[in-house]
């Protein structure tokens, strides 16, 4: 009877055993050890939306609107490349600061609903709650589709740009935009790089000439 209850004892910690190392196969982020991986702020949630009017009642609630400024046509396509969006979008964002900037700036692309990126669908919580606090030191966010609005991409800033790019490929992260530097009227100078969070958010990092 012991022996028996000893196999059993010992069958059920071989198959938690199974599904910890399956799960950590199939989890990156589980594996990177002293998170988080990069030391990053998160500075900007780019949100789409088909109108004005979510823009229209954060102003009300409080939010800033900044002056429009252009862009240098080239930062136009590059940005338009790394948020997969046309480059008459990318050119005409409407940027916010919270009152007080206690928040993250919101920037607002108000895009036609048949351009507007799809989310993955159901992506598993527990493996985006990893993502961001694991690799970026952040809780994942989001906004309703009731208000009409969807989070596009979050910008983080980052001391070093190519020692981030060098920790997210030892950590088997693939990058889907490689660094690049650019210069816009939002950051001025500053070198961006590109990955995707596994909820279909586009993270962009970023290294400002101001660091």
């Amino acid at each position: 009877m012991q022996t028996n209850s000893f196999l059993r004892t010992l069958a059920a910690v071989a198959a938690v055993g199974f599904l910890v190392a399956c799960s950590n196969a199939d989890n990156p982020y589980a594996a990177i050890k002293d998170p988080p991986l990069l030391k990053a702020t998160l500075h900007t949630v780019t949100i789409e939306v088909a109108d004005s009017a979510a823009i229209d009642l954060r102003v009300k609630q409080g939010y800033t609107r900044l002056p429009p400024a252009p862009n240098y046509p080239g930062s136009v396509r590059v940005e338009a490349a790394l948020w997969k969006v046309s480059e008459a979008v990318a050119a005409a964002p409407v940027v916010l600061t919270s009152p007080g900037g206690v928040a993250p700036n919101e920037r607002y692309l108000v895009m036609a609903p048949t351009d507007t990126g799809s989310p993955v669908a159901d992506p598993d919580a527990n493996f985006v709650g990893d993502f961001y606090q694991r690799v970026l030191g952040d809780m994942p966010s989001s906004y309703s589709e009731i208000d009409k609005r969807r989070i596009h991409s979050k910008t983080y800033l980052v001391d070093d740009i190519l020692a981030a790019k060098k920790k997210l490929q030892e950590a088997g992260i693939p990058i889907t935009f490689s660094p690049v530097a650019i210069t816009t009227a939002y950051y001025g100078d500053h070198k961006l790089l590109g990955i995707t969070a596994p909820d279909g958010v586009i993270i962009e990092l970023v290294e400002t000439a101001a660091q």
